[in-house]
């Protein structure tokens, strides 16, 4: 005689069980998205956490060949703790296949056009997690004890801001040859070459970025690249500049060499890249000009001052704005602190990033009414936050008694300097005002950051 089965033993389906089987591809779906979920989970979570270690950022755009090259050599030439992150700039050619074939061994984002150095250095750094970032070109070739003696020479002093090596591939203060003619023979010479000699370290004014080497804290000073300035020499004479308004230093040490392999393999080449980068070039250059009117006065005001703060650059922000970050939070900026406003803001707000906005301190919130009333009315010195355009065509914001130079017209459009009331002064009245920091732009950005 057959058993009889047991139902009070038999798993119980599900009411919506029937009929809802998943095929292959529906599961594999799901657990991609799923998957996808703990990733962005496990990012939130770890948001925050570094290593003690350098971040070596790679920006390239359909050189596959030379990329390999350059990861090779830092893998072979590189004993201190690191990460390599790729960032592809819409590459045709197979640099996506080869980043995905390297098996984890570095992280990479694949942006889906020609972003551009900037924009995709400011990824980069995004995603950077050590202590220490390396702007790295992908036609440089690692050398024995490069990043030792960069480092060697940044950790030297606190006030070394930004290093540099040297290398056959640039020009001015940077730019070494050494006599070899293969490749070969260039990493004998660069071992004699890279000997750790303090007496090798120079000032300089302006670094390339093609090797770039600072800690996290200038960053979170600084903040990142400037993406209006699309060509790249004038990316790194801005940078170079807001480093050195911190108060930092920057050094080009010859303890470090690394070869830089020629750009252009014949002339079509170069007049194909002309083509592409002269507009960006022109609009870059004037970008920069309205930027910084005079420089030098910028830096001399810096100088005479002598100030130390924990603000970074937001030291040279005026001390009552209203500003947002990626998210939408609009903040009163009053007394080195940021305000939630709360209610419907109806004017416009200034853009930051997200690092210039964690420089102020939270303080309490405030009403919108409150904040439009402040923005025009300030307590106190009836010139504190009010500005007046010189006979020289020169506009100064007007801050507790001082008069703050605005470095350009960019600054004067992105703080929306035509919102703040018009001081009642005379020219002789200015004049006799006292200098204070002055007012720069903050960095302009094309992608949430």
């Amino acid at each position: 005689m057959r058993r009889k089965k047991d139902q009070s033993r038999r798993p119980k389906r599900r009411p919506d069980a029937r009929g809802s089987v998943a095929s292959p591809k529906e599961k594999y779906r799901l657990g991609l998205a799923n998957g996808y979920k703990e990733g962005l989970k496990a990012g939130y979570d770890s948001y925050g956490n570094y290593f003690e270690g350098t971040s070596i950022i790679i920006t390239c755009r359909n050189e596959a060949e030379y990329l390999k090259r350059c990861i090779d050599s830092i893998m072979e030439h590189t004993e201190l703790p690191y990460e390599v992150i790729v960032i592809d700039s819409g590459s045709t050619d197979h640099t996506q296949q080869y980043l995905k074939g390297l098996d984890g061994q570095v992280r990479y984002c694949l942006l889906g056009n020609d972003a551009g150095f900037v924009m995709s250095a400011n990824r980069g750094l995004m995603m950077a997690k050590g202590t220490t970032m390396l702007l790295l070109s992908n036609r440089i070739i690692a050398t024995e004890y490069w990043l030792e003696n960069m480092l060697n020479c940044l950790n030297s002093d606190s006030s070394i801001g930004m290093v540099g090596p040297v290398s056959n591939g640039w020009q001015g203060n940077q730019h070494k040859v050494l006599r070899c003619e293969k490749l070969e023979d260039m990493h004998e010479q660069a071992r004699i070459n890279n000997v750790i000699d303090a007496g090798t370290r120079k000032r300089t004014e302006r670094l390339s970025k093609e090797c770039l080497l600072f800690r996290r804290e200038l960053l979170e000073k600084t903040g990142y690249l400037d993406e209006a300035l699309e060509h790249e020499a004038f990316c790194e004479e801005d940078y170079s500049l807001r480093v050195r308004l911190q108060g930092y230093t920057l050094l080009y040490t010859e303890e470090a060499y690394v070869h830089f392999a020629p750009i252009y393999s014949d002339l079509t080449e170069l007049v194909e890249h002309y083509e592409v980068t002269s507009e960006a070039s022109t609009s870059s250059m004037l970008y920069f000009m309205d930027k910084w009117l005079n420089p030098n006065q910028i830096m001399r005001y810096r100088e005479e001052l002598g100030w130390t703060t924990n603000l970074g650059e937001a030291a040279y922000y005026p001390l009552q704005a209203v500003v947002k970050g990626t998210g939408n939070r609009i903040y009163w900026i009053e007394d080195q602190k940021k305000r939630l406003i709360m209610g419907e803001w109806e004017r416009d707000a200034v853009q930051l990033s997200q690092l210039d906005v964690r420089r102020w301190q939270s303080g309490e919130a405030i009403t919108a009414e409150e904040a439009a009333k402040r923005l025009n009315i300030v307590p106190g010195a009836a010139l504190h936050g009010s500005v007046k355009r010189s006979s020289e065509g020169i506009l100064y914001y007007l801050e507790n008694g001082n008069k703050r130079e605005v470095a350009g017209p960019v600054a004067e459009q992105a703080w929306l300097m035509h919102l703040y009331p018009i001081a009642n002064l005379s020219e002789q009245q200015l004049e006799e005002l006292p200098s204070g920091l002055p007012i720069i732009a903050p960095c302009s950005l094309r992608q949430a950051l």
